[in-house]
């Protein structure tokens, strides 16, 4: 079956607004990304036993949360949309920290990271294993 005129132009058209509505991709957001996939070897750093997928922000961009590696979680999407959605008071609490309130500092407040516990995380990249709430 031949394709009528208009009907090309449509998907020319489609495909070219597609292409100029993508935003860009910023230095630090694809550095963060790609930093945090490094550090979680691709598994979800929340439940460890599903491949990782998403980036999540503990301390939320529009409460000036940065692409830092200390505010950033690899995760799945059920462990992401249940961090972001499901049980946010849960995410928030001191023995967690899946998220961060915007008056806290990612670097200083540790996070519970499947099969190490509570970890702090550096800017590098490193995770440095605590005890004990340090924010």
């Amino acid at each position: 079956m031949k394709r009528s005129g208009p009907m090309k132009r449509a998907q020319y058209m489609t495909r070219r607004i597609v292409k100029t509505k993508r935003a860009k991709v910023s230095l630090e957001e694809r550095a963060g990304k790609r930093g945090a996939r490094a550090r979680s070897l691709g598994l979800c750093e929340r439940c460890g036993r599903r491949a990782a997928c998403e980036v999540h922000h503990r301390k939320n961009r529009s409460q000036g949360g940065t692409w830092a590696l200390s505010n950033l979680l690899d995760l799945c999407s059920p462990c992401h949309l249940d961090v972001t959605s499901g049980h946010r008071a849960v995410a928030l609490e001191p023995g967690c920290g899946w998220a961060v309130a915007s008056h806290q500092d990612p670097a200083r407040t540790p996070a519970w990271l499947a099969g190490r516990g509570l970890c702090l995380l550096a800017d590098d990249g490193e995770i440095h294993e605590t005890e004990e709430e340090v924010a």
